[in-house]
C-alpha cells in the first residue's frame, strides 16, 4: 500500500482541526468544573459525535463502505445526548438569549429543508418518496408539536425528575427510532446525498457548551436567613477551604486598597465600606455582576482570593484528572482509528489503478477544494494528485433516447468503466443559424449531470468537428452557403461561426468542469485533425477558443498513428486511435511527446455499416485480448463505441474514398451493447477483465428490458406526393437550379436534410445528362411517370418522347454528407449545377423542400386526400397505419419486407431510413416513443410499397462479415 504526501497531510490537518477546535473548550471544563462520572460520560458522548462525523466524511472516500457502520453511532449518540443533557434550552434562557436560539433553529431548519428541496427537486426527484417521512417527523417534532416540551423540560426536570424523566426517556427513544430509521432507509439507498450536511458539524461546537447539563455547573449557595432578635446568629457553614482541626490557622485577610474583602483580627469579614455579612455568589453587593465576569488576576504570591469569589466555593483546585482522561481517550481513539482512516484517504493501490474509481459519486454535491484536476506526471495520470487510470466508454446522448441515458450509464459502470466520452454535434444544437437548442434529447447539461450522478467522469469532445459517422462530421450545413467556405481552417467565415457557437456552448460546459465541481476531467481539441491538416494555425485557434471561454481542464487531441504528428497542439496531450494493436503504435507516442501517459482515445470495438455492404462484426475474444494487452502496457483506454445507438432521422454520415457510400441508420457498431442497449458477449468478457484489474467487485448489471413483438401492422391509407405538394409546400422559384443549402428557407439557413423536388417544363423527350451535378440520388419523373435514376454512377438517361408541355420532376435525396476526409467543402446537396436536356441547360424551376420536419408531418395528417391503399402502387407517397398497444410499451423493431426505400415516422419521431439493398433489415423503435393505446405510423416510400410491416422483438442487421 502506498500513500501520497497530500493524503497524509490532508488527513493530519483535518483531524488536528477537528480535535484542536474543541480541545481548549474541553480542557477548560476539566480545569474549572468538578470531575464526575457524568462529565466522563459527556466526554464519551462528545467523542462519539466527533468520530461519527469523521467517519461520515471519510466514508465517501471509501466508496460509502462505512455508511451503515456509522448509523449506530448516529442513533446512539443523539439519543444519549437528548437523554442525559435535556437542559440545552435552559442555559440559553437563563442568560436571556433564547431569541438567538430561535433564530439559529430557524436558520438550521431553513438550511435543512431548502437544501433538500433543491437537491431532491432538481437532482434526485425520484427519491422524494423516501424523504417526506423523515422530514415531517423532523419539522413537526422540532417546531410545531413539541417545542413546549423542549422549552419546559428544564423546569420539570428540576422538580419532577423521578416522575417525568422515564416518560421523557421513552418518548425520546421512540422518536429517535422513528426519525433515524427513516433517515437510515434514505441514506442507505442514496448515501451520496449526505454531503450537503457535512458543514453542519462545524455548527455544533458552540452548542456543546450550552448542552452541558446544569448539574455539572456549580449551583448558587443558599443565603442564610437573617438572625432574629432572640436568636444569636448561627455560624457560617464550613467552606471547602476551611482549615482542618490539625492545620495551622490561615492568616486573616485584610481589606485591600481597592475595597476587596479582608479578614480582620476578630475573624469576621469586612469591606472598606464597613459593611459585613455573607456575599451573594453571583453578585458583588447589589450590582449582580455575573460570576464568570469577575476578575481573577492574582497580582502577588501573598494575595489570595476569597472563597465567595469562586462558583464552587473556596480556592480553585487544579485538577488534572479530567485533562489526563481526555488525553488518554484521544490517544486510544487515534491509535485505534488513525491507521484505518489513513488508507481510506490515500486510496492508492500497488498497480495505481482505481481506488479513486468512484470519486465521481461526489460530483453532484459540488465538492469543495478541487484545485488540481486531471494532470499528467511522467507516464501516469493524476486526479487531484492521486494516481488515476481512465477506463472509458463512448456513448452519444444524441443517438440514445433521453429515457435510456441512465440505463446505459449504469451498464457502463457495471462493466467496470469510470469515464464516459461523448461528442457534441454542432449541427443539432444550431440547426438554424443563430438559434440554439439544448432541450429534451439535446439537453447536454442534463446528460453530463446524470453522468456525474451515476459516478462517471466525462471526457468532452466538443469539436467543432466530430466525425462520428455523422452528417458533415457534426458541422451545420448552412456553413456551405458561403461559396468560398473552407471548413476546419482559420477562414474568417468559419471561425466567426465557431466563435458564436462556442459562446453558447461553453457557458453550459464550463460550470460542469471538475474544478468547478462537475464531472468533466478533460476536453478534446477538435478531432482527428491530423488526417485533414489543411491549416497549421487551426488547432491553435480552437485551443485558444476553448481556453478563452473558461475551459481549465486537461486538453487532449485524438488521431490515428499516421496523423499524430500533424494533429498536435502545444499544451494538449496527444492520444491515439486504432483497432489492431500494431507493434510500437503506443511507443510511437513517445516520439511526439516524451514522458506523458499513453491513452487510446478510440479503441474501435467494432465498425460501422454502409448501405449495400455487409454488417461488420469484430471477434469478441480478439477485442478483449487487445484491450488486455493495452492495459498491460500501462495505457488508459476509451472503448469506441461502448454503446452506439441509432442515427435517427436523416443524420447518418457517409464515406467517400473510391466511391460515395452512405451509412445505415443503425449505429450498432457491433459495440459492447447492442443498438437497443442489450448485453453482448463483449460486455461480460470486458467486465471480467476490468474486475480483475480493479480488484473490487463491480456493480451488478441492470436487468435487460424485454422487447416486444406486436405482430403485423396494416398500412391502410396513402396519399401521393403529387397530391401533397400544392396544399402543404410553398415552392421556391428560381431560374437556375439551387442546391439545398442555398434555398431561402428556415430563416435563410437553407435546407439541411431530406429530399428536394425540382420541377420544370419540357417540350418533348431526348437525352438527359446530369454532368455529375446530382447529390446524391435523383428519381426522374415525366409528369407522374417514373423514368429512371441519376446518381454518382449514372449521369444520363433517355426521356420518352411526347407532345406538348410536360413536367420534368427530379426528386433528389440527400443520403448523408461525407463526415471524414478532404471532401468536406464539397458536400452541398440537391442539384449543385445545371442539368442538360439535349445539351441545353434546364431553366425556370419550382423547388419544393421536403425536409419532413415535425410541423410538416403533423400537417400531413390533417390534409385531405388520404385514400385506401391499392393492391399495387408505384411512386413516391405517404402511407399510414395504426399500432394499438394494450400494456406498457416496450422496445420493438420494425421489419419492412416488401418495401423498397424510404423513411418511417412513429408518433412524429423520425426512425430513419430503410432500404431493401441492406444490410439493415429492421429499424429500432424505442419503447418511450410509443404510448398505450393508439400509435400513428407514417411511411414515406419512394417507389414500391407493401401493405404491412412487422413488429418483431429481434433486430436483423444483415449478413455479417468480420472486420479485416
Amino acid at each position: 500500500m502506498q500513500f501520497s504526501l497530500f493524503s497524509f497531510l490532508f488527513l493530519t490537518v483535518l483531524i488536528i482541526f477537528l480535535f484542536s477546535s474543541h480541545f481548549i473548550f474541553l480542557l477548560f471544563l476539566t480545569f474549572y468544573f468538578p470531575f464526575s462520572s457524568q462529565f466522563i460520560f459527556f466526554l464519551i458522548v462528545y467523542f462519539f459525535l466527533t468520530f461519527y462525523f469523521i467517519f461520515l466524511f471519510f466514508s465517501y472516500f471509501s466508496f460509502f463502505s462505512h455508511i451503515l457502520f456509522c448509523f449506530p453511532f448516529f442513533f446512539l449518540t443523539f439519543y444519549f445526548v437528548f437523554l442525559f443533557f435535556p437542559n440545552i434550552l435552559f442555559f440559553f434562557f437563563f442568560f436571556s438569549v433564547y431569541f438567538i436560539f430561535l433564530f439559529s433553529l430557524f436558520f438550521l431548519t431553513f438550511y435543512f429543508f431548502f437544501s433538500h428541496f433543491i437537491l431532491f427537486s432538481f437532482l434526485f426527484p425520484h427519491i422524494l418518496f423516501y424523504f417526506p417521512f423523515s422530514s415531517v417527523c423532523f419539522i413537526f417534532s422540532s417546531q410545531f408539536i413539541f417545542p413546549h416540551i423542549l422549552f419546559c423540560f428544564p423546569f420539570f426536570s428540576s422538580h419532577f425528575d423521578f416522575l417525568f424523566f422515564p416518560s421523557y426517556s421513552i418518548f425520546l427513544f421512540f422518536f429517535s427510532i422513528l426519525f433515524f430509521s427513516s433517515q437510515f432507509i434514505l441514506f442507505s439507498f442514496f448515501p451520496h446525498i449526505l454531503l450537503p450536511f457535512f458543514p453542519l458539524p462545524y455548527l455544533f461546537p458552540p452548542l456543546y457548551l450550552f448542552s452541558f447539563p446544569l448539574s455539572l455547573y456549580p449551583q448558587p449557595r443558599a443565603l442564610p436567613a437573617p438572625p432574629s432578635a432572640s436568636q444569636p446568629p448561627s455560624p457560617p457553614p464550613p467552606s471547602r477551604l476551611a482549615p482542618s482541626p490539625n492545620s495551622s490557622p490561615s492568616p486573616p485577610l485584610l481589606a485591600a486598597p481597592n475595597g476587596r474583602t479582608r479578614r480582620g483580627a476578630e475573624g469576621r469579614d469586612e469591606t472598606e465600606g464597613g459593611r459585613s455579612g455573607p456575599k451573594p455568589l453571583y453578585g458583588r453587593g447589589r450590582g449582580g455582576a455575573r460570576w464568570w465576569r469577575r476578575r481573577r488576576r492574582c497580582r502577588g504570591r501573598g494575595r489570595l482570593r476569597a472563597a465567595a469569589m469562586w462558583p464552587c466555593g473556596g480556592r480553585r483546585q487544579r485538577r488534572f484528572g479530567g485533562a489526563a482522561v481526555l488525553l488518554g481517550v484521544l490517544w486510544l481513539l487515534a491509535r485505534r482509528y488513525y491507521p484505518c482512516l489513513l488508507p481510506v484517504v490515500s486510496e492508492a493501490c500497488e498497480n495505481a489503478v482505481l481506488h479513486r474509481f468512484n470519486w465521481s459519486e461526489l460530483i453532484p454535491m459540488r465538492l469543495w477544494g478541487r484545485t488540481l484536476g486531471l494532470q499528467t506526471e511522467n507516464s501516469q495520470f493524476l486526479l487531484e494528485g492521486m494516481p488515476f487510470r481512465i477506463f472509458g466508454g463512448s456513448m452519444h446522448y444524441f443517438r440514445v433516447p433521453r429515457e435510456y441515458w441512465e440505463d446505459r450509464m449504469l451498464k457502463m459502470k457495471a462493466c467496470g468503466l469510470n469515464t464516459l466520452t461523448t461528442y457534441v454535434p454542432w449541427n443539432l444544437h444550431e440547426q438554424t443559424r443563430g438559434k440554439f437548442d439544448f432541450t429534451q434529447d439535446l439537453d447536454l447539461e442534463a446528460f453530463l449531470s446524470l453522468a456525474a450522478k451515476n459516478g462517471l467522469w466525462v471526457i468532452l469532445r466538443p469539436g467543432p468537428y466530430i466525425c462520428s459517422e455523422w452528417d458533415l462530421g457534426g458541422l451545420p450545413s448552412w456553413l456551405l452557403q458561403d461559396p468560398e467556405m473552407q471548413l476546419r481552417t482559420t477562414y474568417k467565415g468559419f471561425t466567426e461561426a465557431v466563435d458564436a457557437y462556442f459562446d453558447h456552448l461553453m457557458p453550459i460546459v464550463v460550470p460542469l468542469q471538475y474544478k468547478k465541481g462537475g464531472p468533466i476531467i478533460a476536453v478534446q481539441v477538435e478531432n482527428e485533425y491530423g488526417s485533414y491538416a489543411k491549416d497549421p494555425n487551426y488547432m491553435a485557434y480552437v485551443k485558444t477558443a476553448l481556453l478563452s471561454r473558461g475551459i481549465v481542464e486537461l486538453l487532449m487531441t485524438s488521431d490515428n498513428k499516421n496523423g499524430l504528428s500533424f494533429g498536435l497542439v502545444e499544451g494538449a496531450l496527444a492520444t491515439v486511435n486504432f483497432q489492431k494493436l500494431e507493434p510500437g503504435v503506443l511507443k510511437y507516442l513517445d516520439t511526439v511527446q516524451r514522458d506523458q501517459p499513453k491513452m487510446v482515445m478510440e479503441y474501435w470495438t467494432g465498425w460501422f455499416d454502409n448501405w449495400g455492404g455487409p454488417h461488420y462484426v469484430f471477434d469478441a475474444d480478439e477485442m478483449v485480448n487487445t484491450v488486455a494487452s493495452i492495459l498491460k502496457l500501462g495505457a488508459s483506454i476509451n472503448l469506441y463505441m461502448f454503446h452506439g445507438g441509432t442515427n435517427f432521422g436523416f443524420m447518418n454520415g457517409a464515406l467517400e474514398t473510391d466511391e460515395y457510400k452512405s451509412d445505415v441508420t443503425s449505429y450498432d457498431y457491433d459495440a459492447v451493447l447492442t443498438e437497443a442497449g442489450d448485453y453482448t458477449s463483449k460486455f461480460f468478457k470486458l467486465r471480467q477483465l476490468f474486475s480483475a484489474i480493479i480488484g473490487q467487485p463491480l456493480p451488478l448489471p441492470p436487468m435487460i428490458e424485454s422487447k416486444a413483438s406486436y405482430g403485423a401492422i396494416l398500412l391502410h391509407q396513402y396519399i401521393s406526393l403529387w397530391d401533397v405538394l400544392p396544399s402543404l409546400i410553398q415552392p421556391v422559384k428560381s431560374e437556375f437550379p439551387v442546391n439545398m443549402e442555398n434555398l431561402h428557407l428556415n430563416d435563410s439557413s437553407g435546407q439541411s436534410y431530406g429530399y428536394v423536388l425540382y420541377e420544370t417544363v419540357i417540350f418533348g423527350g431526348g437525352h438527359l445528362h446530369s454532368r455529375d451535378h446530382v447529390r446524391d440520388r435523383a428519381q426522374v419523373f415525366v409528369n407522374t411517370m417514373y423514368v429512371g435514376e441519376l446518381d454518382y454512377n449514372t449521369v444520363e438517361l433517355s426521356l420518352p418522347e411526347g407532345q406538348g408541355f410536360r413536367q420534368l420532376r427530379l426528386l433528389v435525396e440527400n443520403r448523408g454528407r461525407v463526415n471524414y476526409g478532404l471532401a468536406l467543402n464539397e458536400q452541398r446537396k440537391g442539384l449543385i449545377g445545371d442539368v442538360f436536356l439535349n445539351k441545353t441547360p434546364l431553366r425556370n424551376f419550382k423547388i419544393y423542400s421536403l425536409e419532413m420536419k415535425p410541423g410538416f408531418m403533423k400537417s400531413l395528417q390533417e390534409v385531405a386526400g388520404w385514400s385506401a391503399v391499392p393492391d399495387y402502387f408505384v411512386g413516391p407517397a405517404f402511407f399510414r397505419g395504426r399500432l394499438w398497444i394494450e400494456h406498457q410499451p416496450q422496445d420493438t423493431f420494425l421489419k419492412l419486407q416488401g418495401w423498397e426505400k424510404g423513411v418511417v415516422f412513429v408518433n412524429g419521431h423520425n426512425l430513419g431510413r430503410y432500404w431493401k439493398i441492406g444490410p439493415q433489415e429492421t429499424l429500432y423503435l424505442p419503447g418511450p416513443w410509443l404510448q398505450k393505446g393508439n400509435n400513428e405510423i407514417v411511411i414515406f416510400e419512394e417507389r414500391t410499397a407493401g401493405r404491412i410491416i412487422q413488429s418483431v422483438d429481434i433486430p436483423y442487421l444483415g449478413r455479417t462479415q468480420y472486420v479485416d
